[in-house]
C-alpha cells in the first residue's frame, strides 16, 4: 500500500473545535456505546516477538477490545518485514487455513495498517463463509458512498488532470489496476473496518493517523482509500448492525 508522512498529534482542546472531529464524536454518542461481547482477537493473535513496532500493535489490539468481540479464532503470528512493499499483509494458504499477519515497521499509519489486515482476517475467519450474506446489506450500502463512487469514476478514466499549487494543471495516468484493487469488496471491508474502530473508540493516536491518510495534498492526485466523515456514517452504522447479529457487541 502507499504509505503517507504521519501528521502530529492535536492537543484535545484542538481537536475539540474542529468540525471533522465534531461529527466524529457525534457518530460515536449515536452508536450508544455497545458493549464488546465474546472474546478477543487479541487472544489468538502472537505478537510477542518483540520486534520494533510491538507497542503499536497491542495498543491497536486494545482498542479493538473496548469495540468489539468476536467468536472462536485460530492463533495467527504477527510477524515484521521491513522488505516488504506493502504496509502489512494477511496471508492464507490455499487450505483456506490463516498463515500470518505481516506489518512492515517503515509504515507511516502502522496502526491503521494493521487494524486493515486484523479486518481481513475477521472476514476470513470471524465472519466465514457461513455468515457471509451478513455482508450483503453493508456492501450496498458501501458502493453508494461518495468514496467508491468516486474510486469508480477514476477507474473509468485512463488519465485526470489535477491542479498544481502555482495555478497550473498537471496531467497524471490513472493507476487502474490499482483503482481495481481498492474497489474489491473485500479491500473496502478491510478499510471499513480500520475506520469503524478508530472512529468508534475515539482513540487519538488511530484519529491521527486516518487523519493523515485522508489529507489531500496539492498537486497530488487523490484517491479516496478512506472515507470523509459524513460519508462513513451509513457503513458505520451497517457495521454496528453487522457485530449485534453476530453477537460481538450488546
Amino acid at each position: 500500500m502507499i504509505a503517507y508522512h504521519p501528521q502530529p498529534l492535536l492537543k484535545f482542546e484542538e481537536w475539540l473545535f474542529r468540525s471533522d472531529f465534531l461529527v466524529e464524536y457525534c457518530m460515536a454518542v449515536e452508536f450508544n456505546l455497545p458493549n464488546p461481547v465474546g472474546l478477543s482477537v487479541a487472544e489468538v493473535l502472537d505478537i510477542s516477538h518483540g520486534g520494533r513496532v510491538t507497542s503499536s500493535l497491542h495498543h491497536a489490539l486494545s482498542v479493538i477490545e473496548r469495540v468489539h468481540g468476536d467468536g472462536v479464532l485460530p492463533r495467527v503470528p504477527v510477524v515484521e518485514n521491513a522488505t516488504m512493499r506493502k504496509e502489512a499483509e494477511y496471508t492464507r494458504n490455499s487450505a483456506g487455513q490463516a498463515v500470518q499477519i505481516a506489518v512492515n515497521p517503515r509504515a507511516a499509519q502502522i496502526g491503521l495498517s494493521f487494524l486493515h489486515e486484523i479486518g481481513h482476517f475477521l472476514e476470513h475467519k470471524g465472519i466465514g463463509l457461513a455468515n457471509f450474506e451478513m455482508l450483503a446489506a453493508f456492501h450496498r450500502t458501501a458502493a453508494k458512498s461518495q468514496a467508491v463512487r468516486e474510486l469508480k469514476r477514476l477507474a473509468r478514466r485512463q488519465s485526470t488532470l489535477v491542479s498544481l499549487p502555482n495555478g497550473l494543471r498537471m496531467r497524471y495516468n490513472m493507476d487502474n489496476k490499482y483503482l481495481r484493487y481498492l474497489l474489491t469488496e473485500e479491500e473496502i471491508w478491510a478499510r471499513a473496518y480500520a475506520q469503524y474502530i478508530v472512529v468508534r473508540s475515539q482513540d487519538e493516536v488511530l484519529l491521527s493517523e486516518l487523519e493523515a491518510r485522508r489529507k489531500r495534498r496539492a498537486g497530488q492526485l487523490y484517491y479516496p482509500r478512506q472515507w470523509d466523515e459524513g460519508d462513513f456514517q451509513p457503513l458505520a452504522r451497517e457495521i454496528e448492525d453487522l457485530f449485534l447479529r453476530l453477537e460481538w457487541q450488546q
